[in-house]
């Protein structure tokens, strides 16, 4: 999709044109002090060239990774998740009928008004428990997303590009962080956007996140990565 340099984030609220800078902090992902020691994108070798040699950074909504799994794509490469960008969940254990109470249990999502949304960045955080005898292995789910895999050796320096970027658009919040995995069925609970159900564990997401209004995917430049990535063959990382 083309860039709109006309584009100007704003902040998640009932009025569209508010102002970001009357947005509050961005809450912190609760990532418990993870950092990784490098980032992983695969995705098909035509745009993973694109990140590489002209930093395309290739952003969803939220809304987009939520409408997937319940329009009822086919999510088994793990990208559809109807919980993306909940607000909040309470677990119900009983319903009244014609005025009887029947227990129950299920889980309930929110979505409130003035709610998360925005856009995100995923990639795969690699930590020191990554490698297996000294080399990195991926899961073998990941080959569902493309053929070739960016390897993002300074993760600080990226996300420091797409900070600025993303301000010189008008940004004035962004996060970037490890995600939480949680047990849904565990109780009720407050989330953010750094959070993602423990199904999706193996993933070991890393998420860059602006907030804002905006509602159409959205690429941003950040320029060459050539300095601090390499592109390799996804099939270098998997077992075999």
């Amino acid at each position: 999709m083309e860039e709109h340099p006309e584009m100007k984030f704003r902040m998640q609220s009932d009025d569209p044109y508010a102002d970001l800078a009357e947005l509050g902090t961005v809450p912190l992902p609760p990532s418990e002090g993870k950092t990784p020691v490098a980032l992983v994108k695969v995705c098909d070798r035509f745009f993973m060239n694109k990140l590489l040699e002209e930093g395309e950074v290739f952003m969803r909504t939220l809304e987009y990774y939520r409408k997937l799994e319940n329009d009822g794509a086919d999510c088994s490469d793990g990208r559809g998740d109807a919980y993306e960008g909940v607000d909040a969940i309470t677990q119900a254990t009983a319903i009244s009928i014609d005025g009887k109470e029947v227990k129950t249990s299920f889980t309930i999502r929110h979505n409130f008004p003035s709610g998360y949304r925005g856009l995100i960045y995923c990639l795969y955080g690699v930590y020191n428990d990554s490698y297996s005898n000294g080399k990195l292995i991926l899961p073998d789910e990941m080959g569902k997303m493309g053929d070739t895999v960016v390897v993002i050796k300074d993760p600080l320096s990226f996300i420091d590009r797409c900070v600025t970027a993303a301000q010189k658009m008008g940004a004035r919040q962004t996060a970037a962080g490890s995600v939480m995995y949680y047990d849904e069925t565990a109780g009720d609970f407050f989330l953010s956007p750094f959070w993602k159900r423990r199904k999706f564990k193996l993933q070991s997401e890393y998420r860059f996140y602006i907030p804002c209004n905006y509602t159409e995917d959205f690429t941003l430049r950040i320029g060459s990565i050539e300095d601090i990535a390499d592109i390799y063959p996804l099939s270098t990382f998997l077992k075999h």
